[in-house]
């Protein structure tokens, strides 16, 4: 009788292991949703100085001049996504490089055509002083983003045009 109960119990804990592994091989735990997701990787570029890119950014958004993008260093990352790979992306990004404090940026509208990306995050569809600025630094390092994509050969910061809300 002692022995069923031992064999029993080594039964409980294989299974209970084949399940934990079977949720960590699938994906993970979603504070967002309550439930076990299925995650990808995705690769991303950031500015391999998130400081020195918002000031150069931020000086040329307000003073002119030649346009420090490109000529900034890049480093990748790989993030984890759940679902829809273009606005994950996009909001990483955005809230990676531009702090809102309590909020978030956040995707409003998007639509995808013709490989052509058409993106409105809030800092797009509210305004405050500084919004530019904000513009200015978040859209060129999420059109650099986007564009890394297989699916997207343009990005533009718009509705679409066969779209009223605008």
């Amino acid at each position: 009788m002692l022995k069923r109960s031992y064999i029993f119990i080594i039964f409980i804990i294989f299974v209970v292991f084949l399940v934990v592994l079977f949720i960590v091989l699938q994906g993970g735990y979603s504070q967002y949703t309550g439930k076990y997701e299925v995650f990808q990787e995705a690769e991303i570029i950031l500015p391999e100085s998130k400081e020195e890119y918002r000031e150069k950014m931020t000086e040329y958004v307000q003073a002119g001049g030649e346009n420090p993008f490109d000529k900034m260093r890049y480093i990748k990352k790989k993030i984890q996504i759940r679902e829809n790979e273009v606005r994950e992306i996009a909001e990483y990004v955005a809230n990676y490089i531009y702090d809102l404090g309590t909020e978030k940026i956040k995707v409003e509208y998007l639509e995808i055509k013709n490989k052509t990306v058409y993106l409105l995050f809030n800092i797009d569809t509210e305004g405050w002083a500084g919004v530019s600025v904000a513009r200015g630094i978040v859209h060129p390092l999420v059109e650099k983003n986007l564009l890394n994509l297989p699916q997207v050969d343009r990005v533009i910061f718009d509705y679409s045009s066969e779209d009223n809300s605008g």
